[in-house]
């Protein structure tokens, strides 16, 4: 059991290690100037899926008041003489 607990505590580890790798490289990529800033990172992702996030709001919302307004258009009695 306890050679289990080991295991998984070392696999724990590596995956830490690797997490920190890739973050560090991400930043290297992404061009900050310091690596250890993780706030910036962070209000900047928060800030991009905002816009995202409002940008998609806006046009489902846009889409939902064409779909009502489409929908007044069967309320001419008139419209449908040519069924009877």
């Amino acid at each position: 059991m306890s050679d289990l607990k080991e295991a998984i505590k070392r696999g724990i580890k590596k995956i830490r290690c690797l997490m920190k790798r890739i973050r560090r490289w991400i930043r290297r990529r992404l061009g900050h100037p310091n690596p250890e800033d993780d706030m910036a990172f962070m209000t900047t992702a928060v800030d991009g899926l905002k816009t995202v996030v409002t940008i998609v709001g806006a046009g489902l919302g846009v889409w939902g008041a064409i779909n009502l307004l489409e929908g007044y258009g069967g309320d001419n009695p008139a419209a449908n003489a040519h069924v009877r």
